[in-house]
């Protein structure tokens, strides 16, 4: 795939237990890591290990957009797990720090917001290493910022 994709749309009717040809391409989306969304009519799937969400019909866009976001929660939580250190010794709770990503590929922005005042040497420290644990993850990116911010 030479371009992001935000998610896959498979929709399958019938009760072929096998991927037919038309569906060779999200065998691609799932090699690639990118979200596969399916419309099914309950018959057998043979994708429903790669599945992050069913929808009906009239729900796909809502569908895609809700596999988007759960797309992310892995990259969330691996800035969250490398911070959380920093925090701790801090004295912030790491369960009270918000996290979001944001932007349009090829750009990618990450914010981080903690509760208190954060010391510019605690704010760069948590930003280089949210950006530590995003980089392998984000390859694909040609921009990744990193935004720390303190919330009194």
């Amino acid at each position: 795939i030479d371009h992001h994709i935000d998610a896959a749309v498979l929709v399958r009717a019938g009760d072929e237990e096998v991927p037919t040809p038309h569906e060779d391409g999200v065998r691609c989306a799932i090699r690639a890591g990118i979200p596969l969304v399916e419309v099914n009519d309950d018959g057998p799937d043979p994708f429903a290990e790669w599945v992050a969400l069913r929808a009906d019909t009239g729900s796909v866009s809502e569908a895609c957009h809700t596999a988007v976001e759960l797309a992310a929660q892995p990259l969330l939580a691996a800035v969250l797990t490398k911070v959380t250190p920093l925090l701790n010794d801090a004295g912030f709770d790491p369960d009270a720090v918000d996290c979001s990503l944001r932007g349009e590929f090829p750009d990618l922005d990450l914010d981080l917001r903690v509760p208190g005042t954060v010391d510019r040497a605690l704010e760069q420290a948590l930003g280089v290493r949210a950006y530590d644990a995003l980089r392998p993850l984000t390859q694909d990116y040609k921009t990744v910022n990193v935004t720390v911010h303190g919330v009194p």
